[in-house]
């Protein structure tokens, strides 16, 4: 069956394979779904029995390579739940994400003893509860939500913005032999930005650029001015996870204009230096910090976690995540305290001021932990999570409460409720932290067919792909595409058991 949607043609198809079905019968089948795979959109319905999706494994041969069709044409399963006798058994495949949504199994058909899968087929975005198609009004869509979110001034805090600037008195930094450093490290294969100054050109001049833009570079800073033209941008949105209608699951990555880019990295550089000096950002930071990093904030983290498991006591890890922070975190409360405090005391320990429990942050993924086998230990990750949202209150900001989950770790752990403002944070047996799973009993084995999953589908890709087998051609490519997925935060769950050391192979 085949329609249309969004522009593009959508073929919906349905497979049955019989359990006696031959070899034979199995490779035209196999070729079938592999003219299928290159539809615009596919969505095939169909059942397969003896694998684990969870795991992508399979115990029998012909199901294995079932499963190695499936990666070859880089479909996805997306029925996440049992449909029959709590087995996942009936299927639905894509050759791309987002197509399908709404789905839920449930309830049965006539005498089956099969649950139903029920789904839409979705294309473009939604406004108002209506799907939009045309890329005019998708970008309207995203337009209106992203405003939406946006934070605009706060009254309590303009006065003191408005006295504390002093522009005109402050020393520009001398940004010479920076701004020619950038120019000489351009990548020149970039895209141009909206000004359609292409970086090989100013790479190239390098040397008779870098002066008389390091002149522009310091006026706009005694102006405290930008000129309009370096706020022009080109915006594309590129879609994280969840649903593909929903504007909130996009985030938008702008190409502003190179000489505004530089300026901005002198900057920066300059702040940092001096946060770095001060000893501005807190321990607790390891986002956008020198010398840290996700594997240090997951090291020093689990390691205070494992310590109080192995010594038997019940712990419990809360995962918090602030709502769209870098589009809603309000600019006059930051540019207040940059210009009352002069960084002396404008620092992100505000935010861990007066917690009890251990408290890490990766820019705004935040994860707070506390031992939990007392009342008191309990209290006191209650009263810290209070802390936060009056915090987060008092900033303008708030946490997403749906995607908040408590971890309970160890044994005997009286596994309690804790809620943040009035709502409840649910439970959850495992977690993906920093793009690391943590489950309950910190068994990295499930980490580990994950990580061996994707890698053995990017090498499946190169395979597919590639048709040197050299060396000189193969190498680089697997360094570049395969060990990034089986050497990632690696010293946090390396494999410690044969059979998961076994999937790395």
């Amino acid at each position: 069956m085949k329609g249309q949607a969004n522009m593009v043609d959508t073929v919906v198809g349905v497979y049955y394979r019989p359990p006696d079905q031959d070899e034979k019968a199995d490779e035209a089948l196999y070729l079938q779904l592999e003219v299928a795979s290159r539809s615009q959109a596919l969505v095939l319905m169909g059942d397969h029995p003896d694998i684990c999706w969870k795991g992508n494994k399979a115990s029998h041969a012909l199901s294995r390579r079932f499963l190695q069709s499936i990666d070859d044409n880089f479909l996805i399963q997306v029925v996440d739940d049992p449909t029959r006798r709590e087995v996942l058994l009936d299927l639905v495949l894509m050759n791309k994400e987002g197509p399908v949504g709404d789905m839920n199994a449930g309830g049965s058909l006539g005498c089956s003893d099969h649950e139903m899968v029920e789904f839409r087929i979705l294309h473009g975005r939604s406004r108002a509860g209506d799907l939009v198609t045309q890329d005019m009004e998708e970008a309207e869509v995203l337009n209106d939500f992203f405003d939406s979110v946006f934070t605009g001034k706060c009254l309590s805090h303009t006065a003191q913005v408005a006295e504390g600037r002093d522009w005109e008195n402050a020393e520009p930094p001398t940004v010479g032999d920076q701004v020619r450093e950038y120019l000489r490290n351009l990548k020149v294969h970039n895209s141009m930005a909206p000004d359609e100054l292409h970086p090989q050109v100013l790479r190239e001049l390098a040397d008779e650029v870098a002066r008389p833009l390091s002149i522009i570079f310091e006026k706009f800073w005694q102006s405290g001015k930008v000129p309009t033209d370096w706020k022009r941008g080109n915006i594309t949105p590129v879609f994280k996870k969840g649903k593909k209608e929903d504007p909130g699951n996009y985030r938008l990555v702008s190409l502003t204009s190179l000489p505004g880019k530089i300026m901005e990295q002198t900057l920066l550089e300059a702040m940092l230096r001096h946060m770095e000096n001060k000893e501005v950002i807190g321990d607790s930071q390891h986002g956008f910090t020198k010398g840290k990093s996700c594997l240090t904030n997951l090291v020093a983290f689990y390691n205070g976690v494992t310590v109080s498991v192995d010594k038997g006591r019940a712990t419990d890890v809360i995962y918090l995540d602030l709502c769209k922070a870098f589009d809603t975190v309000p600019h006059d409360i930051l540019v207040s305290k940059l210009e009352r405090h002069g960084f002396d005391g404008w620092t992100t320990r505000d935010m861990d001021s007066g917690i009890e429990c251990t408290l890490s942050k990766f820019a705004d993924d935040t994860k707070l932990c506390g031992v939990v086998d007392t009342l008191e230990g309990r209290d006191a990750i209650q009263r810290d999570l209070d802390k936060l949202e009056r915090w987060a209150h008092a900033n303008h900001m708030k946490f997403h409460k749906a995607k908040g989950k408590v971890l309970h770790v160890g044994q005997r752990n009286p596994k309690h409720n804790y809620r943040l403002g009035k709502e409840w944070i649910e439970s959850s047996p495992e977690e993906k932290d920093l793009g690391v799973l943590i489950d309950e009993k910190l068994n990295m084995s499930r980490q580990c067919a994950l990580a061996a999953q994707k890698a053995n589908h990017v090498q499946r890709c190169i395979k597919r792909g590639v048709t040197s087998r050299s060396r000189e051609v193969i190498l680089p490519l697997y360094s570049a595409l395969v060990r990034p997925h089986l050497e990632y935060c690696v010293q946090l769950w390396g494999p410690q058991y044969k059979r998961d050391m076994d999937l790395s192979d």
